[in-house]
């Protein structure tokens, strides 16, 4: 018979027959951890088409461990790519609310326009995630 490891918890059973006669066992207990961290679905089509606006997209959060992790739409950005591949700031020309986990885009600038948010996210077991969500601002003349 081997010893249970000193280090874990264990729990000791005893079975008995109805007539004097019992056994007795030692059960080592393991305890999994949560290590999985949430789940975040933007909720958001990859292309928006102006001049449809407002639009308004609810994030969700999905955990095993938590029913109601923690997360909240922190900072957005607006920017758009030369064709050069230049990162050029465009938040002077969108118009975005952020109000907890829903972003709603109220102007979207212009054509080619990105607009991306970030969503981080924890649960009650210490594991946090963070996503980026983005929308690329469509042609509306171009299917």
């Amino acid at each position: 018979m081997a010893w249970p490891d000193p280090n874990k918890p264990t729990k000791t059973g005893t079975v008995e027959d109805g007539k004097g006669g019992s056994a007795s066992d030692v059960v080592v207990v393991t305890i999994n951890e949560d290590t999985a961290p949430p789940v975040i679905s933007c909720n958001a089509p990859a292309t928006i088409t102006p001049p449809t606006s407002p639009l308004a997209f609810t994030a969700t959060v999905a955990d095993t461990c938590d029913e109601d992790p923690l997360f909240e739409i922190k900072e957005y950005s607006c920017y758009f790519y030369t064709r050069k591949g230049k990162r050029i700031d465009k938040a002077a020309s969108c118009m975005v609310e952020i109000s907890g986990d829903t972003i709603t885009i109220l102007d979207s600038g212009g054509i080619a326009d990105r607009i991306s948010w970030k969503i981080p996210a924890a649960d009650k077991c210490g594991n946090t995630t963070e996503l980026e969500c983005t929308v690329v601002v469509t042609n509306p003349a171009i299917p």
